[in-house]
């Protein structure tokens, strides 16, 4: 798994530092690399905790793209605020540091981090918006996700 996220951040180019096709991809390959990771290790209670954080963070963030008529910095429509690449992406990476710990966290965060750059950077949003989007995804991974722990505890009754 180490590898799929290695050959994502190696998929970037320096030259082109913000790119909206990466981060159209990093949004679909993050959560399902979430997702991925908990069914390679059998992991059905992160998957269920996966979902409910997901799912509560793209609920919000939709809503308040609803609520909040904000213009794009480029003019296309009024869906600027919050950031849904930046609050999915960040829901994913989140999710795998607080699950399986900094040593798959840190490169999904550096991958979060590189999509709502390359959002603000290519004027799809401000800053204000790839941050509360960030903030959103963070937020519901904090609140419905634990450390993940493969040891079972039970009680054993004999007669």
């Amino acid at each position: 798994m180490r590898s799929i996220l290695l050959s994502l951040l190696l998929s970037i180019s320096l030259p082109s530092l913000a790119n909206d096709d990466v981060a159209d991809f990093l949004q679909v390959a993050l959560p399902a690399t979430a997702a991925g990771i908990s069914v390679m290790t059998e992991d059905y209670e992160g998957l269920e905790q996966f979902a409910y954080a997901l799912g509560s963070t793209v609920a919000t963030t939709y809503a308040l793209k609803a609520l909040v008529s904000s213009e794009r910095p480029n003019g296309e429509d009024d869906d600027s605020f919050p950031s849904g690449h930046a609050s999915v992406t960040f829901s994913a990476a989140s999710f795998i540091d607080r699950r399986y710990g900094h040593k798959w966290g840190v490169p999904a965060y550096v991958l979060a981090s590189y999509t709502a750059y390359s959002r603000y950077e290519n004027d799809h949003h401000n800053v204000e918006d790839v941050l509360v989007g960030a903030l959103i995804g963070y937020g519901f991974s904090h609140l419905f996700v634990d450390p993940y722990s493969d040891v079972q505890v039970g009680a054993v009754v004999s007669e």
